[in-house]
């Protein structure tokens, strides 16, 4: 192939399979670029990209209104789609790129030349990578954080607080780009526990998201209210004391100006769209994921194990690209259950795969020893709660306590927090 055609080389036909799939998927892949089209195909390109980066999805209806005779065309190679395709497009691209530095080098210098070429080829060869590594701005970020830590008032964390001072020593607090596991046997509480600190970090202007698999949207809000006002969630929905009524009035108008969502979403591709999505009316901070053995993968079908592992390694993807908290909600195996009731579970008992403390970078624990007891409504005593909490870059691990009351969502200090359990510690 003579270097002038390999500059223009394309292969049409491979353009719009590729097209094709991506406006027929509704999603953007992270490995596609502009430069890997040329032409038509190239404007066409562009429009999807506009709406997914804009919108979080691709409306083909849209792209239809704009150019119909275009989108016929990228719609009529639908069915000769390969999962090749894209391969195949970023060769294309190399070869452009190979066409490009033979016809600008000067054969006089051969060391420049291939020098010149090896760059061009490393450049195009990362067009895969997820982020190029900046090291200054690193630093300066290292710096950032010592100055924060050097001004940091006393009982002032990191991120956002939980409201519980002892878990906020252990954890650091809730930070943007982390992902945290809350593991917990059924009946515990944790959809509980989630609600008080999503009402927590709300409280303090998170923009808060929860992906509720198990609750409906109603039975969260009832629980948020309860934590609000103080009324036994229980008595939401039957006949309530003036007094109570009054409460519940109050903390109504609190609510309705939260930053807060509810949905249920069981694809993590679905989470990631509906994050970008909702970002367009308003900020998102954290999310909320109760729970992750209730997410679906359209991978490894019957492998539960390989399943979950990809959901867990997906939501941590989320939590690292789009800057958000992740709080993960997740059942232990039914090892857990034979345990003595003072031990408090670790990480080696999260149920189905491993992936999932292998991609959280703090995980917490959580036990009531007296799950199982019968409850007196009329002289109710509030639990006290043990968290193991386990960070991924620290080997230090901590046990805490803290009361909960389950009535009305609400988490205390308890007064044995002080006495907690260090399973091994570092100076």
């Amino acid at each position: 192939m003579k270097v002038e055609k390999l500059i223009t080389a394309s292969d049409k036909d491979l353009e719009r399979r590729v097209l094709s799939s991506i406006a027929c998927d509704g999603k953007m892949p992270i490995d596609v670029r502009a430069e890997y089209f040329t032409g038509k195909e190239r404007e066409f390109y562009e429009l999807l990209a506009t709406q997914w980066n804009d919108f979080g999805e691709i409306d083909t209806s849209m792209v239809y209104s704009k150019d119909p005779k275009a989108y016929q065309a990228i719609v009529d190679h639908a069915t000769h789609y390969g999962k090749n395709a894209m391969d195949e497009l970023r060769n294309f691209h190399l070869w452009r790129i190979i066409g490009h530095t033979f016809h600008e080098i000067n054969d006089s210098d051969p060391v420049k030349a291939i020098n010149c070429l090896l760059e061009r080829l490393g450049t195009a060869c990362l067009s895969k990578s997820g982020k190029q590594y900046n090291h200054g701005k690193a630093i300066q970020e290292l710096l950032a954080v010592i100055d924060r830590g050097c001004t940091k008032k006393e009982g002032e964390v990191q991120g956002y607080s939980t409201g519980l001072s002892t878990l906020d020593d252990a954890t650091g607090g809730i930070e943007r780009g982390k992902v945290y596991t809350i593991g917990a046997l059924k009946k515990t509480g944790k959809s509980r526990f989630m609600v008080y600190l999503a009402a927590e970090l709300a409280k303090q202007g998170a923009g808060v998201y929860l992906n509720s698999l198990e609750m409906k949207d109603l039975e969260l809000n009832a629980l948020l209210l309860s934590n609000f006002s103080g009324v036994n969630s229980a008595s939401i929905g039957r006949k309530l004391s003036h007094g109570q009524l009054e409460l519940v009035s109050e903390s109504l108008d609190k609510i309705h100006g939260l930053n807060w969502s509810i949905n249920r979403d069981y694809y993590v591709s679905d989470v990631r769209s509906r994050i970008l999505f909702e970002r367009q009316k308003r900020n998102i901070d954290v999310v909320f994921v109760d729970f992750i053995q209730r997410m679906r993968s359209d991978e490894f079908r019957g492998d539960r194990v390989r399943t979950v592992e990809s959901i867990a390694i997906g939501l941590a993807d989320i939590a690292k690209e789009l800057d958000v908290a992740v709080i993960e909600l997740c059942q232990l195996s039914g090892t857990a259950e034979r345990l003595d009731p003072e031990v408090v579970p670790d990480m080696s008992h999260l149920k189905e795969s491993q992936g999932i403390p292998e991609n959280a970078d703090c995980i917490i624990t959580m036990h009531n020893p007296l799950r199982k007891a019968e409850v007196d409504r009329h002289n109710y005593v509030p639990p006290v709660f043990s968290f193991r909490v386990d960070q991924r870059y620290d080997i230090s691990g901590s046990i805490i306590k803290a009361e909960g009351d389950m009535r009305v969502c609400r988490f205390y200090e308890s007064e044995r927090s002080q006495e907690n359990d260090f399973v091994a510690g570092l100076d």
